[in-house]
């Protein structure tokens, strides 16, 4: 949902815009696979809590099992057939270098909205992540004020989903 309305705002195009939920919906495809493959060793690991100093969770990744959840989910959707754009997006969607990409930048985005906003869980806690949100931002064409009004979205639909699900 955030990525398709961070894509919506600067885009517009419905197509693109369906998309840009497929590529947020789909971006951490590779967890699922790590907790189906390795339930009893990926859960600890995931659930474990992680100081803002301490690695993210693709580090951990990396060092358990040699790979981490983006590449694992690029394979498989390579393997599934998706389209090529859509295995690129959760391949690079950790990667700054790759924040020149409209759509990986769209999906970091809403990753690290969802992460400061503390919407659903990650593996993470905090933000420590590699990518510099103000770069991401700028290359997006993002202002500051668009991102406040974001983040104010974001929250009011967490407040409504709850609110719904009659969740406290």
């Amino acid at each position: 949902m955030l990525v398709r309305k961070i894509w919506m705002q600067k885009r517009g195009n419905q197509k693109e815009t369906e998309f840009a939920f497929l590529c947020g919906l789909l971006h951490d495809l590779g967890k699922v696979v790590l907790f189906k493959s390795y339930p009893g060793k990926y859960g600890p690991i995931f659930a474990a809590k992680k100081a803002e100093s301490e690695m993210n969770i693709c580090g951990y990744e990396q060092e358990s099992f040699g790979v981490d959840h983006a590449v694992v989910g690029e394979m498989l959707s390579k393997q599934w057939g998706f389209p090529k754009e859509l295995a690129g997006v959760i391949r690079k969607h950790h990667d700054p270098s790759e924040a020149g990409n409209p759509m990986v930048a769209a999906v970091m985005l809403a990753d690290h909205l969802a992460k400061e906003l503390e919407i659903g869980y990650d593996g993470d806690h905090g933000l420590n992540s590699p990518v510099d949100i103000t770069e991401i931002l700028s290359k997006s064409s993002i202002s500051e004020s668009e991102w406040e009004q974001l983040k104010e979205f974001a929250s009011q639909e967490c407040v409504n989903i709850k609110r719904f699900f009659q969740i406290s």
